[in-house]
């Protein structure tokens, strides 16, 4: 059984469909790439499993059907959502962005998570208590994953984690992912226009078009297949 498993997946906004009719899963400490054009509905699909877009069809985490649960809801269930913009408190610390992103966990599983993130991002231990919109944009998409993990999730949807960012601390940010899933296998699903960065780090990869999934593989293929190579790849 995949831990993530979106079945015939239709999602929009007011009248308007974007996605139609996708299907896919994300396994047990998997990290998957979804690549596809501005407006290809990359945003919307994340935004559905986060019970914000959804209109019909099937998401099972761990089997259990989640597609009708709200947006609080979702998140206690074990899907991390880290939006395009960070989404975190700029008006709070970085200390008070992660309590409060644990206050619904038992204490010992929320420090240790903590501790986690703090060794992950050793940037946010020397800010715990700068206020968040006083951080650089790495540091804030540091704090915005960080506040992910303190929730408990079971997979991250990470929505175009190095927008904003230079080079330097893209990779950093990659790094870290990289050894979140190594030291505690959490599975991804990452929206990227830096399609290389992604698919390094990513087993599997879909490719989506005008809100239909029209290609997958897995990422070492993807890498390898001429016509994502030109389309997404720069080569």
């Amino acid at each position: 059984m995949s831990l993530l498993s979106v079945a015939a997946l239709i999602a929009g906004y007011g009248p308007v469909t974007v996605v139609r009719g996708v299907s896919f899963t994300v396994e047990e400490g998997e990290a998957c790439v979804i690549l596809g054009a501005n407006g290809a509905g990359k945003t919307t699909i994340l935004r559905a499993l986060s019970g914000l877009t959804w209109r019909r069809g099937r998401i099972a985490l761990g089997g259990r059907d989640i597609a009708t649960l709200e947006p609080d809801a979702v998140a206690r269930a074990g899907i991390g959502h880290v939006p395009q913009g960070r989404g975190t408190f700029k008006d709070l610390t970085v200390d008070e962005n992660l309590r409060l992103a644990a206050c619904r966990r038992p204490a010992r599983e929320a420090s240790i998570d903590r501790d986690l993130v703090l060794d992950l991002f050793p940037r946010l231990r020397e800010r715990l208590g700068q206020l968040a919109g006083y951080l650089s944009g790495g540091e804030q998409q540091m704090l915005a994953i960080g506040r992910a993990l303190v929730c408990g999730s079971r997979v991250l949807l990470l929505d175009e984690p190095s927008l904003g960012l230079s080079p330097l601390v893209t990779a950093q940010v990659f790094d870290a992912l990289r050894r979140l899933r190594e030291q505690r296998g959490v599975a991804m699903l990452i929206v990227e226009q830096n399609a290389a960065q992604s698919l390094a780090l990513a087993d599997r990869g879909y490719v989506l078009e005008a809100g239909s999934i029209v290609a997958a593989n897995h990422a070492h293929a993807l890498i390898g297949d001429e016509g994502i190579r030109r389309a997404y790849l720069g080569v």
